[in-house]
């Protein structure tokens, strides 16, 4: 077992158990990979807003309870190997494709017609090691790439979607053992 990561702030701890990624939210609530949802419980909310969202101009609310940020694919130069999407790394020199999807509480995805095309990215932890950019044109889809020259280390990029908030925890590293292989 392996303490991968750990932000005071949005009160998340992130490790590796067996090559498994697990979070754990606010009072030891298991939030699951990275799928950040709610817990209003008794001691108090996780790393994400209060589920179905409030968020002005969300065209309904409710229907989202969480929401995933994870990578669907990677771009890696000639000899440095591709890491896994659930690895939670980001070898120097790669980029990630990266995607928010809102879920419902049976954890289907939600349609983009039912919460529309409101969405705000940020990385509020570590934000000068990697850079986001926009990818294809759908809002949803971002591109990250590392920081030429920036260190190895831990960074968060957030989404927020009527109100609900998910989050893609992940490092910057250099390609070889403990890099996504």
């Amino acid at each position: 077992m392996t303490l991968r990561d750990f932000t005071v702030g949005g009160l998340v701890a992130g490790l590796i158990i067996g090559g498994t990624r697990l979070t754990i939210g606010c009072g030891g609530t298991y939030i699951g990979g990275d799928v950040i949802t709610n817990n209003n419980g008794p001691t108090g909310p996780t790393a994400s807003s209060s589920p179905g969202g409030t968020a002005a101009g969300c065209p309904v609310v409710g229907v989202i309870q969480s929401l995933r940020v994870n990578p669907f694919g990677y771009t890696c130069p000639s000899g440095t190997p591709t890491p896994n999407n659930s690895s939670g790394v980001l070898p120097i020199g790669c980029s990630a494709a990266v995607t928010a999807t809102p879920k419902d509480a049976a954890g289907n995805d939600v349609p983009a017609n039912v919460h529309g095309q409101g969405i705000v990215w940020s990385v509020p932890f570590g934000a000068g090691l990697v850079n986001v950019s926009d990818r294809d044109g759908n809002v949803f889809n971002k591109n990250v790439t590392t920081v030429p020259g920036a260190a190895p280390g831990g960074f968060r990029l957030e989404a927020t979607i009527c109100g609900v908030v998910g989050a893609w925890n992940a490092f910057t590293c250099v390609s070889g053992p403990g890099c996504g292989q």
